[in-house]
């Protein structure tokens, strides 16, 4: 089960949005408590607050964003062009930067 299929289309019924992520954790051997504790707790709330302030310096309006020692990512969209970027930056890539990756863009989904 993965949380954006099964828990995106009740989002707007936070009792069933909530059973439902907590139901995905626990069936992937995760304990919601421990997401609870991080997500609602000063550590999460720290986390929160330096993710905005990012945001708000990089003028990130969409997702994904990605940025590669702080320069903004504008190629193609597939995980085999996000890879190669990140690779790309490095003086000496990890091996993991010689396995191919899918080249497949994903079609845009979603509403407003």
């Amino acid at each position: 089960m993965q949380v954006n299929s099964e828990c995106y289309p009740i989002y707007s019924d936070a009792a069933k949005l909530d059973e439902c992520w907590k139901n995905a954790s626990q069936s992937l051997g995760i304990d919601p408590a421990g997401i609870e504790e991080c997500a609602y707790g000063s550590e999460g709330i720290s986390m929160l607050k330096d993710d905005e302030q990012l945001t708000s310096k990089n003028r990130v309006t969409g997702s994904p964003t990605l940025i590669i020692n702080d320069v903004r990512y504008s190629g193609a969209r597939s995980p085999e062009a996000f890879k190669q970027a990140i690779c790309d930056a490095f003086i000496s890539p990890p091996a993991s930067c010689a396995v191919n990756l899918s080249s497949t863009q994903p079609s845009a989904s979603g509403q407003c």
